[in-house]
């Protein structure tokens, strides 16, 4: 049995690799911390430069901006967890006790990439 082969010469403009089309990517304020990036001993959003900052957000972790639509979560009220007597309440909260299981302590719930 014998095989037949062609050579099939292409133009270089249809051997060229495919280009990737690279899409920007959506940036949008942190809703937790209102594009701050952290937060200061009395859990109010604020700078890192600012003397009383305290930690970072831990929805944007730290940068400020987020890639995803959020809303606040239903059962903790935002706030990422819960005190000692189940009030919701943010995690650096002195009678903070547990992260809330809706949200997973975010306070936020992604609605959307």
């Amino acid at each position: 049995v014998a095989q037949a082969t062609a050579q099939v010469q292409l133009p270089v403009a249809q051997v060229a690799a495919p280009v990737a089309v690279v899409q920007p990517v959506r940036q949008l304020q942190c809703p937790k911390c209102h594009g701050k990036g952290g937060f200061d001993k009395w859990q109010k959003p604020q700078v890192r430069t600012h003397m009383h900052f305290d930690q970072n957000c831990n929805l944007c972790t730290g940068s400020g901006v987020v890639t995803s639509t959020f809303q606040p979560c239903s059962q903790c009220g935002a706030q990422g967890g819960f005190n000692t007597w189940d009030k919701p309440c943010f995690q650096g909260h002195m009678h903070y006790k547990r992260h809330c299981p809706g949200c997973n302590g975010l306070g936020y719930l992604r609605t959307a990439y």
